[in-house]
C-alpha cells in the first residue's frame, strides 16, 4: 500500500508495504536483538532510499502529513541504521555494542579506527557491519567494524561535535 501526498508543488510517495515492516524486523532482530514484536505499533514505510517509523494513531484525521517519524535506515545498497534510531531503540539493543570509555569515544570522534579488542567491554563477535556505539550504558551513535575488527564512528559531524563538546566538560570535572 502506497500513499500520495502533495507539498509544495512535489508528489511524496510513501510505500507502506509490509516487506518494509519485514525488513526492519529483520534487520534491528539479527544485527541487534531487538525484539520484533517491538515494531507491532509502530508504521514502516519507505522514502526513497530510506525506511522511517511512526505511530500514525497519533496524527489527527485530516491532517496533511509533510514529514513525520523518524528515519530508521538507509536502504540504498546494505542497510545502514541512522545514530537517532539507534539512540531511540537504546534499552532494546542487546548485541552489536561498543561499550566506550572517555578516552576511546574521543578518538573516535575525531576520526581514529580503533581495533574491537581495545574498547572497555563489547556485546559482539567482531563480525563486519554496523554497531550501536554506547558511553556510559546510552546508546550515543553508529560505528562499523570493518573486516579485520576495526571500528570506525559513523556518527555525523554536528552531533560530533556536541558529543566531544560534552567530553571536553566531563573530562574537567573528573579532574576537579
Amino acid at each position: 500500500m502506497s500513499k500520495r501526498f502533495r507539498y509544495k508543488g512535489q508528489t511524496i510517495k510513501l510505500d507502506f508495504s509490509e516487506k518494509w515492516t519485514e525488513l526492519v524486523k529483520d534487520y534491528f532482530h539479527n544485527r541487534f536483538g531487538v525484539d520484533p514484536t517491538f515494531w507491532e505499533p509502530y508504521k514502516i514505510f519507505n522514502r526513497g532510499d530510506e525506511l522511517w517509523v511512526a505511530s500514525f494513531s497519533l496524527v489527527p484525521e485530516g491532517v496533511r502529513i509533510v514529514k513525520a517519524g523518524l528515519r530508521l535506515l538507509r536502504v540504498k545498497g546494505n542497510p545502514k541504521p541512522t545514530t537517532v534510531a539507534l539512540q531511540w531503540l537504546n534499552k532494546h539493543i542487546s548485541k552489536n555494542v561498543v561499550y566506550t570509555d572517555i578516552e576511546t569515544l574521543s578518538k573516535l570522534l575525531n576520526g581514529a579506527i580503533i581495533h574491537v579488542s581495545n574498547f572497555p567491554k563489547t556485546t559482539t563477535d567482531g563480525e563486519k557491519g554496523y554497531v550501536a556505539l554506547a558511553f556510559q550504558n546510552l546508546i550515543i551513535g553508529c560505528g562499523h567494524i570493518s573486516s579485520g575488527g576495526m571500528v570506525k564512528s559513523q556518527i555525523p559531524a554536528g552531533k560530533a561535535r556536541e558529543l566531544k563538546e560534552i567530553l571536553i566538560r566531563l573530562s574537567s570535572k573528573d579532574l576537579s
